[in-house]
């Protein structure tokens, strides 16, 4: 059976409904309702008139009403997604009402708590804000002030952000350069010469050979000495380095949770 529309009784939400039931369930607010009267609910209110401002659907729900709706939907059950779809209705009923664009936009951005947005959905709600601020009349300071509010919030996050992945590439070459173990060719090939010096020293000194050959022993125990340190510093080097970052970027990522505690950011 195909699905045709209709209207909820309590809340004015649209539905997509199959007129062989006998009664659902509204998503948007809960309520039962009987398929029949949502349907005729739906078909009756496709003729309304203006009156006062606001727009009333005959024996329906007021534009009032669904906008009373959509804010309990969006602030007391926090569902953005319904919330939207009932401001995006009233807007076309009351397109001179800032509070349904107002709405849309504290649907998309989660009441100014979610900052996913690429560049073209961020330019979507953006769009919607300027259609609130056209007709916010005395309203208009204060919504600018609260968009201004949140697009500081979201350039911070960029910036923030670009200074993350900086030291994120930063503890990834100091890992690179922290040898575990014998991994390090300087430290194994100092310890081959000193391995060698000590070989060749002993006999050389008993056979009384104090000429070329011990020199030549001595050299190694000291090359392969200077090698095994040199790593060792290099390896607290990169481990400083490591460890630098990482504190760095342990307060960046504070810093961002501090304005997105969401962590909504990494959505984008």
């Amino acid at each position: 059976m195909p699905f045709v529309k209709a209207m909820c009784t309590n809340c004015g939400g649209i539905l997509q409904v199959d007129e062989s039931k006998d009664a659902a369930v509204c998503p948007f607010c809960s309520t039962p309702y009987i398929v029949e009267k949502a349907i005729n609910n739906y078909q009756i209110n496709n003729q309304y008139n203006i009156e006062n401002s606001n727009v009333y659907i005959n024996n329906g729900i007021s534009a009032e009403k669904k906008l009373e709706n959509a804010e309990a939907i969006l602030t007391v059950h926090h569902d953005c997604e319904k919330a939207e779809q009932l401001f995006m209705e009233v807007a076309e009923l009351l397109p001179m009402d800032y509070r349904a664009w107002w709405g849309i936009v504290r649907s998309q951005t989660a009441g100014f708590t979610y900052f996913g947005f690429d560049n073209d959905e961020l330019d979507d709600v953006r769009q919607y804000m300027t259609s609130a601020i056209k007709v916010a009349g005395d309203k208009k300071d204060a919504l600018i002030e609260r968009w201004d509010q949140y697009m500081s919030d979201y350039n911070t996050l960029i910036d923030l952000d670009a200074k993350r992945k900086i030291l994120k590439d930063k503890m990834y070459i100091a890992k690179l350069n922290q040898p575990v173990g014998f991994r390090s060719i300087r430290k194994i090939i100092g310890f081959i010469l000193i391995i060698l010096g000590i070989i060749v020293l002993p006999p050389s000194i008993q056979k009384g050979k104090v000429s070329e050959v011990i020199f030549a022993a001595i050299v190694l125990c000291f090359v392969g000495g200077f090698l095994i340190v040199y790593d060792l510093q290099k390896t607290k080097e990169a481990n400083d380095e490591y460890n630098n970052a990482k504190e760095d970027l342990d307060k960046i990522v504070k810093k961002m949770a501090e304005v997105d505690p969401y962590n909504t950011w990494f959505d984008n």
